[in-house]
């Protein structure tokens, strides 16, 4: 964990501003993510998402992840959305970490960290600003992927 600080110490100047834009760029969706009770498919959604996070290959999870996108019938911005404001927060900081998991995380855990952020609102922003670095990257993992097998939407 001292890296983490010691990384958000050098890159608050810079990263503030940018997560700071992000999170009020977000802010629609946001507000119906949690209008929105989550449903068994939006579970689905968040234990293949974290997936991006694990200290592997993102490729390897490329069919699973694809099949919960197809079966979310949500549009690719939702799930971005979803990626960034509900997963990234929760498992993003096993990007930093130089042992990170990589066989999976616990869905029992992962589910229940999930649903605690969002009903903890005063410290959301505080988790998307430290996940906000490993978002991008799982962001673009998420798009090289829609990219590479091109979903039919």
């Amino acid at each position: 964990m001292p890296q983490l600080f010691y990384l958000l110490v050098l890159l608050l100047p810079v990263s503030l501003p940018l997560a700071l834009a992000r999170w009020l760029w977000l802010a629609p969706l946001r507000a119906r993510l949690d209008a929105d009770p989550p449903s068994a498919m939006r579970r689905w959604l968040w234990v293949a998402l974290s997936d991006l996070y694990l200290d592997t290959d993102p490729s390897l999870f490329d069919e699973e992840l694809r099949t919960a996108i197809l079966g979310s019938g949500l549009p690719v911005s939702e799930v971005e959305a979803i990626l960034e404001l509900e997963v990234g927060p929760v498992v993003g900081p096993n990007l930093f970490d130089v042992a990170g998991e990589w066989s999976g995380f616990d869905e029992t855990w992962l589910l229940r960290e999930i649903a605690r952020l969002k009903t903890r609102r005063a410290l959301r922003f505080l988790h998307f600003f430290a996940a906000s670095p490993t978002a991008f990257v799982a962001r673009a993992s998420l798009r090289e992927m829609l990219t590479r097998l091109g979903p039919s939407r």
